[in-house]
């Protein structure tokens, strides 16, 4: 693989990441407050997508890898 290919991957990657992280970080600490109510869950994530840029679905896991909502879509 070219390595100017690979770079600009690496480099898209990480803007994405860097893009992602503050408005994922304060969706989880919103979400915590909504844990044990799914419902309340999946309108928190419904109404987040205008905050997380490229967002398609959101979900939550727990720390086990449990899924604690549904799968919301952005045309939800």
């Amino acid at each position: 693989m070219d390595d100017s290919w690979k770079d600009n991957v690496h480099r898209k990657r990480a803007e994405l990441a860097r893009l992602l992280h503050e408005p994922m970080a304060q969706l989880a600490a919103r979400c915590a407050g909504v844990w044990d109510d799914r419902q309340r869950m999946n309108d928190l994530l419904a109404a987040a997508f205008g905050e997380i840029p490229y967002a398609a679905f959101l979900y939550t896991l727990d720390a086990g890898g449990i899924q604690r909502s549904d799968n919301v879509a952005a045309d939800r």
